[in-house]
């Protein structure tokens, strides 16, 4: 068990430990860590992620469905709970409510989660690690989002806000939740293209088989 759990966390250090030795160095800039993390979210997770996804099949997409409610309960729940709780009990402010809300729901699925879970499981990772990032993004992130927009919208006003004071522009409302059907429309988009592309790829088969059926005849 212990070299089981060493096994998975010894990469993640060594891995920082080379950041660490890197920047002390002087190899890597600030600025590139955003370049790097940008190149891992944008391109490497994604392509890791589909491509677990795809190697899956429908039976075990289908028995995961209890891990997505069971997701779903958990991160907004406590979302809801750590939420409510500053705003009530703590008598924090909307938007630091919020941040910590998302700091105690939110897992790093996306960054620890291929590295971790990985290890232990394969490709079959893949599937909950898309789950409980999907989960996220479309639940506790635009909350938090919209939450963050309303409180500077309700600052401004009452010219608290540090930004009204400096005279930046604040997020408009209508622009979170663009943002936020946007996201929905993509979620509800993509079964769909995926859904249509087998369809097409069906045509030409049932096409072949009608052909040879009729020489056969």
């Amino acid at each position: 068990m212990a070299y089981s759990i060493a096994g998975a966390l010894l990469p993640i250090a060594v891995t920082l430990l080379l950041g660490f030795v890197g920047a002390w160095r002087g190899d890597f800039r600030r600025e590139d860590a955003s370049i790097l993390n940008r190149l891992v979210l944008t391109y490497a997770l994604p392509l890791v992620l589909f491509a677990g996804t795809m190697n899956t099949t429908r039976a075990n997409l289908i028995h995961d469905v209890p891990l997505l409610i069971v997701l779903c309960i958990a991160i907004i729940g406590m979302y809801g709970v750590v939420f409510l709780s500053s705003r009530v009990v703590f008598a924090v402010s909307t938007s630091t409510s919020a941040l910590a809300a998302l700091a105690a729901s939110a897992p790093a699925v996306p960054f620890m989660g291929p590295a971790i879970l990985g290890h232990f499981f394969g490709q079959t990772s893949a599937i909950p690690i898309a789950i409980a990032s999907l989960v996220i993004n479309l639940t506790v992130v635009p909350a938090t989002i919209l939450f963050l927009s309303l409180d500077s919208v309700s600052g401004s006003r009452h010219g608290k806000h540090p930004a009204a004071q400096g005279g930046e522009s604040v997020v408009p409302r209508r622009k979170v939740l663009s943002a936020i059907a946007g996201k929905l429309g993509e979620t509800v988009q993509q079964p769909l293209v995926l859904g249509a592309s087998r369809r097409l790829r069906g045509r030409p088969e049932r096409r072949r088989h009608s052909s040879t059926a009729s020489r056969r005849a």
